[in-house]
């Protein structure tokens, strides 16, 4: 169930993408007013209130979307939520142009020091590889085949305690 109380199946096409999603099966779901009160949204779709940046790149928000850009010098920076979540689902629907060394925090933003689900191409592992600071990639996907560089991808990331699983457009 979605926020606004509507059903998402595997062939429901995306208002924002106008694409579908990684939706195969039902994770752990409720009724929908049990689980819509528990859904905590991190992005109000507006603006960047609850949420930090170091300054190196610009984050802003367009036609309810948040848009990275770099900075001087290609130079990026992280954006993180001032919340800290502990166990969480999360979907992240994003377009790059390629070639690209993106990536999501999913523990520790600031300090860096948590698991990060890799948005690169640097091949032999790509999009979907987990990086561990000070261990490198913990897990590598070695399909390039499941990255559409022409238009959006998702990234699904289920995260309880220290458990990670990751999908990336399905797969």
């Amino acid at each position: 169930m979605r926020l606004n109380g509507r059903a998402v199946a595997h062939n429901s096409v995306c208002t924002d993408c106008h694409g579908t999603h990684n939706i195969s099966k039902a994770i752990e779901t409720k009724s929908g007013d049990q689980q819509q009160a528990e859904w905590t949204s991190a992005f109000n779709g507006s603006d960047l209130t609850g949420w930090k940046t170091s300054d190196s790149a610009n984050w802003k928000v367009q036609s309810g979307q948040i848009v990275g850009t770099a900075g001087a010098n290609d130079n990026g920076s992280t954006l993180w939520t001032e919340e800290i979540y502990e166990d969480f689902l999360l979907a992240i629907t994003f377009r790059a142009t390629w070639p690209v060394h993106a990536g999501i925090w999913l523990r520790g933003a600031e300090s860096k020091n948590g698991p990060r689900i890799e948005i690169f191409d640097s091949g032999p592992a790509f999009t979907g590889s987990i990086l561990i600071p000070g261990k490198g990639l913990v897990l590598s996907n070695i399909r390039e085949d499941l990255v559409d560089r022409e238009s959006w991808n998702t990234i699904s990331v289920r995260v309880k305690g220290d458990k990670v699983q990751v999908w990336l457009n399905g797969e």
